[in-house]
């Protein structure tokens, strides 16, 4: 797991010189647990959290809260093993650190934290961009290039229903989806749409739903290989959030085809 720098921009001192980030559910999940101890320096970053325990914990720690935009919303000093926290509403993620540290940097409701290289959405959801899908105007042409100058590997090329030739090529960590453009389409159009990675797509639409930013009527819709949906942004381009249920099975059934 990566590790951040954490300050107190308000107070001018250091929270955590090296802060594990658990953001993903298997880290989160585990949290502290099994540790004996955190070090001078350490701490835990949680993301997203709103509420932490301390069972099966053998030491009391400092929890401090924060919101999407890194402002402290509680701080809760010695946490002994074996409690529950409050659930923190407005909060986005927790930081845990030694017991003491939070008094000793002065740290208090209302101060702002640096974490450049942490980003808190509103939601709670971290998604990571997945493929994009664009037109071209000359398939074999993009193809060659992305795989000759971007190192680009096709893995799994084709025609459309509508007779438009297509092609899916593997990048690090991320797919790129090629397709002719339709007649019918507009041709300043480009970029038909950015997919992101989510773990769960419920989740993230019920919460975006309740921020208002997706309307009602969005719906998940149920593929062989994932379960996503689509929003648009406020100049109206398309985004797909996607959870694989079997990516490995999306590829073996390019391959075949």
């Amino acid at each position: 797991m990566r590790e951040v720098r954490l300050a107190n921009i308000t107070r001018g001192t250091v929270l955590a010189e090296r802060a594990v980030v658990a953001e993903t559910t298997a880290s989160r999940r585990r949290g502290l647990l099994g540790t004996d101890s955190l070090a001078a320096g350490s701490g835990l970053l949680i993301v997203p959290c709103r509420q932490v325990h301390t069972f099966g914990m053998g030491y009391p720690i400092d929890v401090v809260f924060v919101d999407e935009a890194w402002n402290v919303k509680r701080v809760v000093h010695g946490m002994k093993p074996g409690r529950l926290g409050a659930l923190v509403m407005r909060a986005r993620a927790v930081l845990e650190l030694p017991a003491g540290k939070a008094a000793e940097t002065g740290t208090l409701v209302g101060d702002m934290l640096d974490a450049r290289d942490i980003a808190i959405s509103a939601t709670g959801i971290f998604p990571a961009i997945d493929h994009v899908n664009r037109y071209v105007t000359d398939l074999d042409r993009h193809v060659a290039f992305y795989m000759e100058a971007l190192g680009y590997v096709v893995i799994g090329r084709g025609v459309k229903a509508d007779g438009s030739g297509y092609a899916i090529l593997r990048g690090r960590e991320h797919e790129l989806f090629i397709s002719e453009r339709p007649h019918d389409e507009a041709a300043d159009k480009t970029v038909r749409h950015i997919g992101y990675a989510v773990e769960d797509v419920g989740i993230l639409l019920e919460r975006l739903k309740e921020s208002g930013i997706a309307g009602e009527e969005t719906e998940i819709v149920e593929e062989k290989f994932s379960r996503q949906f689509y929003l648009r942004d406020p100049d109206g381009n398309e985004i797909d959030f996607i959870e694989w249920t079997d990516k490995q099975g999306f590829y073996d059934d390019l391959n075949r085809g």
